[in-house]
Formats: C-alpha cells, sequence, structure tokens
C-alpha cells in the first residue's frame, strides 16, 4: 500500500499535525467500514490513537491529505486533537478497512522509533516521497528534521526559486541550476566569475490555493532574444529589466509570459553567492538568493555555511518591482510588443 507518513509536525502546546501522502500511480479508494488510524506511541505511556471513523475517500495518486491538530498552519483536515508528548518517540499509520475492494489489515507506515529517540516538539519532520513504505518502527533516518515550522507544505511559502532545469551561465558552460554546489563558479550579468556560497533546495509536497504558481517566461518574451529557451521561476523571484528588479509575478501578460501550475511535488532551487549578484538564467539577468524570508524554509538550511550567523545579504541597490501596475508603461508595452520564440506555447 503506498501510503506514506511525509511530514509530522509538533508544536509546544501539545498539538501535531501528520501529513500522509498517495504515493502509488492509482487513486486509493477508501471504502469507509471502519477506520484509519495514526498510532501516537509515547515513551511515557501516553499512547492515544486517532481515528476517523467511517473514513470514505478517493485519494488520487500523488494527492496528499492532512490529519491532526486545527491550530498549526496549513492544516486543512485538522482535528481539534492534542495530547501531553513530553516523549513522543513513535507514529503509526494503520488501517483495518475495506480498501479497493479488498479487505485490509495493515501497518503501512512508520516514524521514529518506540525506545526513542524523542521527537522535540517546534519541531517538523519531512520526507521523500519516493521511499518505500517501511513498516519497521526504525526509519527515523528517512526524515529530516527541520525547526521551526517548515513551509514546504504546512503553510504558505515565500517562494523566490528557479525551477529544476534552469540554465545557469558558468565559465564552462550553462550548468542546470540542480547540479550547482558550493565551490562551482557561474556568471554574472557583468561578466563577472563568483562561487557558490549554497545551493537551496525547497520541496513543494502539495499545492494548495493559497500556493502562488511558478512563471513560465517564454523564449523571447523579454525582448533581444531572451530569454534563450523558456525560463521557469517562482513569481517572487526577480529579473533585472531596464535597471529595476522586477519580480516575474509582476510580468504576466497572459500570453508570452504566465503562470505556470505544476504538480506536486516538485522543487525549487535558489543559488547563493557571497553577495546579491545577477546572474544569468536563461540568458536573462536574474538575481541571486536574498535572505528575506531566512533560510529555515529549504529542505537543506542546515548545510548553509552562514546558517545561525546572524548573516544579512545586502540587497542590490536598485529599485524593486513587485506588483504589474508598478511596472513602467514602456516596460509594459516593450514586453507586449515582443514576438515570442520557438517554444513559446
Amino acid at each position: 500500500m503506498p501510503l506514506l507518513i511525509t511530514e509530522l509536525a509538533i508544536n509546544a502546546d501539545g498539538q501535531w499535525a501528520v501529513e500522509i501522502t498517495n504515493t502509488g500511480p492509482d487513486a486509493i479508494a477508501f471504502d469507509g467500514t471502519t477506520s484509519f488510524t495514526l498510532l501516537a506511541y509515547s515513551q511515557s505511556g501516553n499512547n492515544v490513537n486517532l481515528s476517523l471513523s467511517n473514513f470514505a475517500a478517493s485519494i488520487a495518486a500523488g494527492e496528499t491529505i492532512v490529519l491532526g491538530h486545527s491550530a498549526i498552519t496549513g492544516v486543512d483536515n485538522g482535528n481539534d486533537f492534542r495530547f501531553s508528548h513530553d516523549n513522543l518517540s513513535y507514529l503509526q499509520l494503520a488501517t483495518d478497512d475495506v480498501i479497493d475492494g479488498r479487505p485490509v489489515s495493515a501497518s503501512l507506515d512508520t516514524i521514529g522509533v518506540r525506545s526513542g529517540p524523542i521527537l522535540p516538539d517546534d519541531t517538523v519532520w519531512t520526507s521523500d516521497t519516493s521511499r518505500t513504505t517501511d513498516p519497521d518502527p526504525d526509519n527515523l533516518g528517512d526524515f529530516t528534521q527541520t525547526s521551526p515550522f517548515s513551509t514546504n507544505t504546512l503553510g504558505t511559502p515565500t517562494l523566490s526559486c528557479f525551477l529544476a532545469g534552469t540554465a545557469i551561465a558558468s565559465p564552462s558552460g550553462p550548468r542546470a541550476v540542480e547540479t550547482l554546489a558550493p565551490g562551482d563558479m557561474v556568471l554574472t550579468a557583468d561578466g563577472r566569475a563568483v562561487p557558490v556560497v549554497w545551493l537551496g533546495i525547497l520541496t513543494l509536497r502539495r499545492v494548495t490555493a493559497d500556493t502562488p504558481h511558478p512563471i513560465r517566461i517564454a523564449a523571447g518574451a523579454l525582448g533581444h532574444g531572451l530569454p534563450l529557451r523558456a525560463l521557469r521561476l517562482t513569481a517572487d523571484h526577480a529579473l533585472l529589466l531596464d535597471g529595476l528588479l522586477v519580480n516575474a509575478g509582476a510580468l504576466v501578460n497572459g500570453t508570452t509570459i504566465r503562470p505556470d501550475p505544476v504538480a506536486a511535488p516538485f522543487a525549487v532551487y535558489h543559488v547563493e553567492t557571497e553577495a546579491h549578484e545577477v546572474l544569468l538564467a536563461e540568458g536573462a539577468p536574474a538575481e541571486s538568493f536574498i535572505n528575506y524570508a531566512g533560510r529555515n524554509p529549504f529542505d537543506n538550511h542546515t548545510a548553509d555555511p552562514r546558517r545561525g550567523q546572524g548573516h544579512v545579504i545586502a540587497e542590490l541597490n536598485l529599485p524593486r518591482v513587485t506588483t504589474a501596475r508598478a511596472v513602467p508603461a514602456p516596460l509594459q508595452d516593450r514586453l507586449r510588443g515582443v514576438a515570442p520564440g520557438r517554444d513559446a506555447a
């Protein structure tokens, strides 16, 4: 049964939420004859079951549901439920139900070990949906701990990143953004080679109505033949146009520049350099990482060498445009008049 616990959030008030994802290729139909159960095990002996009685639903392939306390940000199927979890060390997902027309009684997934370690509060544990179901209670290593609460699924993320496959200019030629690593050299728009300090990776495992869609900029849509290929980036990521840092979301015209819905899960990437720079993404000038929202939302924020140092990257001394109505009319007119490239569709 391809049902996995993909995120667990616990807060200091004894509230928790768990995210469950159908990682299989087909929908899973719960006929609702009994219950869908989460067993929370505490070393102090305060063990509880959270059950969805008469649960009847079809969870589509790749779909995620969230169970738990509705006071935790992002829980959209919440139950007003809490317990004293001072020693919570283990969570088990199980079912004893009729699924897809056949009786099933099984432990579907676990996080943690009954004998420890303790899962601390004000913490989120996330897992890769590519892993396989492991019913043995020893798979804590499959999960990544983040604190405070992650924003990749249990809230609305602040996104300012490139999507996978975006070509970043380097002295040795274009590099797919996801292949970059600290120490690799990338080119700035003014021709300098600067080292990558950190590559931030943020996985979106659940897309909600509040999640802003990435933006797709067709080849040639910015003029002067740029970008060289379709450029896909998040709405808050800025491009340098006519001396302005213009967020991609402010450039949407519904044709050559438009929202590009992506099915979850998907990853986005941000390139941090020593200073706030203008890099070349598909040949177009686009900003490097600036830590407005900090690094904690990223999956790999603990790998950032600047983490915990209170380091603030000084923003480029350029005006920033964040809304469509603030885009200067000459720039709007120029972008509307640009013929898209061959892959604009």
